[in-house]
């Protein structure tokens, strides 16, 4: 959850500062209408996949979205940069075990987002508008990268400058874009919010999360809307000892007896938990109620959401 709140509204803010009118120019590729994670390197620690515009349509999943990112928050940074969240249709946050992380942005203005962001740079270190729009420099105390891939798609790199360049020579060679695989942890899946997870935990084999995940491979997170309700899919991949499903059974009704738990409304959730075996793992499922689940978010970070909102009103934002 940290992750998923620092990574989405650090991207938007530094990606989307500063914005201004400039005339369009000719897009030097045309549109990728791929999938975004196709342009996440494989080694990659951590994926959130976010659908901001279908999750802000949909009753239950917006409750959440107001929850992590309050709309007074969400209304100020528009405001500020001319960029809503409503206009987002996709969001991928990309984040490696060093510390650098991407943000690739679904959103109509990406060229106008990139040279509006020089404003603040301190200093611009690279400036071109062909075959990108591309600045480079520092925002804060940190070196970024933003670049319009497309008109309508934003990378916003901190960290992996030379897979950047990469990813900018490979989207204009139509061979290696042909050529190009999906990466290995990719689905196809439509969930509106998805975390994954492409490479083994590596947990401490004292504990008992750690004995049963020891030769698990890949991890998936997803949250749908089902009527009312939020339905929470977890999907383990990898090898597992026998009797697992009794064993994450026990883990998850002792999750939900705990003050973390009752906190996130897990004991409603518990009658509705459901698994289904894999070819090499688990499939977990279970009905979450988005409005324990907003509440619980409120208790845990409502410290964290009320300095971001704080900053923001305040014309604080970095």
């Amino acid at each position: 959850m940290r992750f998923a709140i620092g990574l989405t509204l650090g991207a938007l803010v530094m990606g989307c500062a500063g914005h201004t009118t400039v005339a369009p120019t000719t897009p030097p590729v045309g549109p990728f209408e791929g999938s975004l994670a196709e342009l996440v390197p494989d080694d990659v620690h951590e994926v959130l996949l976010l659908q901001p515009s279908t999750l802000l349509t949909t009753s239950s999943t917006t409750i959440l979205v107001d929850a992590v990112t309050p709309a007074p928050w969400r209304r100020a940074l528009g405001d500020r940069t001319g960029v809503y969240a409503e206009d987002v249709s996709e969001l991928l946050l990309a984040r490696w075990d060093d510390g650098a992380w991407w943000a690739l942005v679904r959103v109509p203005n990406a060229n106008e987002v990139v040279r509006g962001s020089e404003v603040r740079m301190a200093p611009v270190e690279l400036r071109s508008d062909e075959p990108f729009v591309r600045r480079v420099g520092f925002l804060g105390n940190e070196r970024h990268e933003l670049v319009a891939l497309t008109p309508d798609l934003l990378l916003v790199a901190r960290g992996r400058a030379g897979q950047v360049v990469q990813l900018l020579q490979a989207l204009r060679d139509p061979r290696a874009r042909a050529e190009s695989r999906p990466p290995t942890w990719l689905d196809s899946s439509d969930a509106p919010a998805a975390l994954v997870l492409p490479h083994p935990l590596n947990l401490p084999l004292e504990t008992p999360i750690g004995l049963l995940l020891a030769r698990q491979t890949a991890l998936r997170m997803e949250l749908r809307p089902r009527g009312g309700a939020i339905e929470l899919c977890v999907r383990i991949e990898g090898e597992l000892p026998d009797g697992a499903e009794a064993n994450f059974r026990a883990l998850f009704e002792a999750l939900a007896a705990s003050d973390l738990g009752r906190a996130l409304g897990l004991p409603d959730a518990t009658p509705t938990l459901s698994f289904r075996t894999l070819a090499a793992g688990l499939e977990m499922r279970a009905d979450l109620s988005p409005d324990a689940i907003a509440s619980g978010i409120h208790l845990l970070f409502r410290a964290e959401i009320a300095e971001i909102v704080g900053n923001v009103g305040d014309g604080g934002v970095p």
